[in-house]
């Protein structure tokens, strides 16, 4: 049988503010009735000089959940909270400052506040700013300061630090070559988040056996099955080729053929050029069938995403 190539996609860097990674989720439990008396409670401590109540109270405002948005009282009361000491409040008024959200960009001052919080505990400030000092934003670009600072953030348990981390030495950016070592533990950590990106490496990692791993081809073909079910396209590609896309097992080959137009339709180029390639030796009975699992899975992709827009949370 023909042994195909993996299928990566490289890590995309987003920074850590509470904001933009737990906003959505926490208040997304918190809807309902129960908001405006939370709120109300929230507001009266707030104006008592209560750092937390300001903390969550700016959340609230910053998504119009409960209240009507208004991102500049979220960052007045942020402001206010992080002038207390609060930690993950520091780390929001920087990251204020460096998208530029009611104040002008500023990447320096950005850096200040993250280096507070870090000093204050926060594992979130810790990871941004190893990720500013990797671009070079608001300090000198440095890679072996930012994978220390990183590190310590991973070290903490943040969940999306190990996730950057370990896809950072599982693709050997800015390094002179991978580091299986230490990406796959990383990763392992980090693989309850359901990150897909995630979920494909290890998938990767355990059909090559990388990082001392033993091969396991079971185990691969079930992360890259949870990969392709959150519909990332290279782990879809991946599952085709492990479920054998020459495979004598004909509902495997189907399923396979399923999943290579599902990453094909999505423009994965080994996805594509694997079907024109081999799309004349599938029985068009197959193919048919195949062709509507994966029209199936794609509406309902569809379904899910416009579902996530209209309740405003995203998945």
């Amino acid at each position: 049988m023909k042994q195909y190539s993996i299928s990566l996609i490289k890590y995309t860097i987003t920074l850590a503010c509470a904001f933009s990674l737990c906003i959505k989720q926490s208040l997304a439990e918190d809807a309902s009735a129960l908001n405006q008396q939370k709120i109300a409670e929230l507001q009266e401590k707030s104006a008592s000089g209560d750092a937390e109540a300001q903390y969550q109270l700016a959340k609230y405002y910053f998504s119009g959940k409960g209240v009507e948005k208004d991102e500049k009282r979220a960052f007045e009361l942020t402001k206010s909270a992080a002038e207390m000491g609060h930690p993950e409040a520091m780390t929001n008024l920087g990251y204020f400052f460096h998208e530029g959200i009611t104040v002008d960009k500023d990447d320096t001052t950005a850096m200040e506040w993250y280096r507070k919080a870090a000093a204050a505990g926060s594992a979130k400030a810790k990871l941004n700013i190893g990720l500013l000092i990797r671009k070079g934003q608001g300090a000198e670009k440095n890679n072996q300061e930012s994978l220390k600072w990183m590190q310590e953030a991973a070290d903490a348990g943040l969940v999306e630090a190990q996730s950057i981390l370990g896809q950072i030495y599982f693709l050997g950016d800015t390094l002179q070559s991978n580091d299986y070592a230490k990406a796959i533990p990383l990763l392992l950590a980090a693989e309850k988040s359901g990150d897909p990106v995630v979920l494909n490496m290890l998938g990767v990692a355990f059909r090559q056996g990388y990082g001392g791993l033993h091969s396991d081809l079971e185990k691969a073909e079930s992360y890259f099955r949870a990969a392709a079910q959150k519909n990332d396209k290279k782990a879809q590609a991946n599952l085709a080729k492990i479920l054998g896309i020459e495979s004598p097992n004909s509902p495997r080959r189907k399923e396979a053929l399923k999943w290579l137009l599902v990453a094909e339709k999505q423009g994965e180029p080994t996805a594509s050029m694997l079907y024109n390639n081999l799309k004349e030796t599938f029985p068009a009975v197959m193919l048919l069938e195949a062709e509507k699992d994966a029209s199936r899975f794609a509406l309902m992709q569809s379904v899910k995403q416009n579902k996530s827009k209209k309740s405003g949370v995203e998945k």
